[in-house]
């Protein structure tokens, strides 16, 4: 089986569907016409309602821009007005002499530890593709590697009005302003994924409360953190192993609800 290299990836070319939307309906709130959010979108569930995107493109037709991007990221863009947030892995330095296999037990079709890596966050422009900031918040050499087919950087990043947070699992939580400053930053320790297959659990944002689900092969929680300082309002222990779960936010009977899913049931947490 061929397993792509992680040196391949520093010639990535990204396409964003943000640069190709046309002109909102009526009427929609400025998150639906302007801006995405988190991974699912404004709504949280997928879709963009007041979006006109093209049906059809190739290398040329419809396409606006390409830029390419160092290192490797299989996270999803967050759009805030003229902004595109992207997160990405790259290796620095000499390989080492000697590749670390993932020792995680059941481990297969993993990729060994071969770098250290840089954990960057990149602001795009959006109307013209050009990379307005390009900030380094980590660097490490991995505990573990992860699946051929996935990223040292597959945790989706979420922004709002101000802020945009960026989530490397193991390699830590960043709040960055819309210039690339960085406000603040957090750690959660080590996650030990099943199969040492790698980390993908992207965070959602509720109002001022910044939502973390932390299921891995040692003891999972999820975390609420308040988003302008990083400090942890609450933390509930889960009885779950790694499901690289992702939360929603939903509102039901008025109440704010984080709604995350396991390997074992679909759980709902009070924002509040």
């Amino acid at each position: 089986m061929s397993r792509p290299s992680q040196r391949l990836g520093l010639g990535l070319v990204v396409l964003l569907a943000a640069c190709l939307v046309g002109a909102p309906a009526p009427g929609a709130s400025l998150a639906q016409q302007h801006n995405w959010p988190h991974w699912r979108g404004p709504l949280m569930n997928g879709t963009a309602p007041d979006a006109k995107p093209p049906v059809r493109w190739s290398e040329t037709e419809n396409v606006r821009w390409k830029t390419k991007l160092p290192g490797l990221g299989h996270s999803t863009p967050a759009v805030w007005g003229d902004r595109i947030l992207l997160t990405t892995a790259r290796p620095v330095g000499e390989p080492l002499e000697k590749p670390i296999p993932d020792s995680a037990p059941g481990a297969h079709d993993n990729y060994p530890v071969t770098n250290r890596y840089e954990f960057i966050v990149l602001a795009v422009n959006r109307d013209d593709g050009a990379i307005l900031w390009e900030k380094k918040v980590h660097e490490a050499l991995p505990h573990e590697g992860a699946h051929y087919t996935a990223s040292l950087a597959s945790a989706s990043p979420a922004a709002d009005a101000e802020h945009f947070f960026a989530f490397f699992g193991s390699y830590g939580l960043s709040c960055l302003r819309h210039e690339g400053e960085l406000v603040w930053e957090k750690s959660f320790g080590r996650m030990q994924s099943k199969h040492g297959h790698g980390e993908g659990s992207s965070p959602v944002l509720s109002g001022d409360t910044l939502v973390v689900n932390w299921d891995h092969e040692e003891q999972s929680f999820v975390v609420a953190l308040d988003k302008r300082t990083g400090k942890e309002r609450w933390r509930v222990n889960r009885d779950e192993l790694t499901s690289w779960a992702s939360p929603i936010v939903v509102e039901h009977a008025g109440q704010q609800q984080g709604i995350v899913s396991g390997t074992q049931r679909v759980r709902a947490y009070d924002l509040a």
